[in-house]
């Protein structure tokens, strides 16, 4: 039997792919709204309904919201190259709770980034990402339907592009990391993220609540990347060498072709309490040297 419908942003991204595999098996509908008719045949094939929406209209937002159960807000970007962070950021999400409010949904379950209160506070936070996922997250409140927000660390698994690059690197030879990698961080694997995400699906947690979505490990970018080489030479049985170059942060844009803000975002050292989030969702988090096997064993990069 049926749970409702869960409604999905950004439906096709690696964390919409696992996000709709998971709520499948827990017996959800599922609409995935999209920009493009690639990507509706995509998540049609992993089993949910898609909804082509090309420009962000208020009005056919409530359409793809008729009939739903819970809004899960997964659309951001770290760069402008397709769009600015405004209307990633803060018109999207006005747009979704609007959209919730209006047709009456249960919750809305909004996806920001650890650090985002950090806003105006601390260097690598003032910029127009952060200020972005920081202003919509002041939108939440504002509306009557009831939210969740969650703030994830870094986040991989299976098809992420944070892997995908690291494997790559590791088949040329060569892993560029941005500064010493000495920041402390605590990567979560995308399948703890997918399960919290449905727990608040499910009505756990409360009403209006920010939780911290971080992994059960604190350790830094030097040492993922090492165990990263280190577990993917084992299971794929090759004795490539692997050089670790290190790129000084006000030159990574220019060298790596990366926006601005994912620099600053990249010198995060801000560490969250999962402690509630467990609590409250019931989550059990993956060890993380489980969940980087299982990424590697399940990558088909490789």
């Amino acid at each position: 039997m049926s749970k409702g419908v869960l409604v999905v942003t950004g439906a096709n991204g690696f964390i919409g792919a696992n996000l709709i595999h998971a709520a499948k098996k827990s017996n959800w509908d599922v609409k995935g709204i999209v920009r493009r008719q690639d990507a509706a045949n995509y998540i049609s094939q992993l089993g949910a309904e898609p909804v082509i929406i090309k420009k962000m209209t208020l009005s056919e937002y409530k359409q793809a919201f008729k009939g739903s159960t819970v809004a899960l807000h997964l659309i951001g970007v770290i760069d402008e190259k397709v769009t600015s962070f405004q209307e990633a950021h803060v018109e999207s999400t006005r747009v979704v709770l609007e959209s919730a409010e209006s047709q009456g949904l249960d919750r809305v379950i909004n996806m920001s980034g650890l650090g985002v209160d950090q806003y105006g506070k601390i260097h690598w936070a003032n910029n127009p990402y952060f200020g972005s996922k920081w202003e919509a997250e002041q939108l939440l409140p504002k509306f009557s339907t009831p939210f969740v927000n969650f703030r994830p660390s870094y986040i991989f698994g299976p098809e992420s592009y944070w892997f995908a690059s690291l494997f790559r690197g590791i088949n040329k030879g060569k892993i560029n990391i941005i500064g010493e990698g000495l920041i402390p961080m605590q990567p979560i694997y995308v399948i703890d993220v997918v399960t919290s995400f449905l727990a608040a699906a499910d009505g756990m947690g409360k009403n209006n609540m920010h939780y911290d979505m971080v992994g059960p490990e604190i350790t830094n970018m030097l040492d993922i990347v090492q165990r990263v080489i280190r577990y993917y030479k084992k299971i794929k049985k090759t004795k490539t060498a692997v050089e670790i170059n290190h790129i000084p942060y006000a030159n990574a844009p220019e060298l790596l072709n990366i926006s601005k803000e994912k620099a600053s975002v990249s010198q995060c050292d801000m560490l969250g309490d999962n402690s509630t989030l467990i609590k409250e969702l019931n989550v059990k988090m993956t060890p993380l040297n489980l969940a980087i096997k299982n990424t590697i064993h399940n990558f088909h990069l490789v």
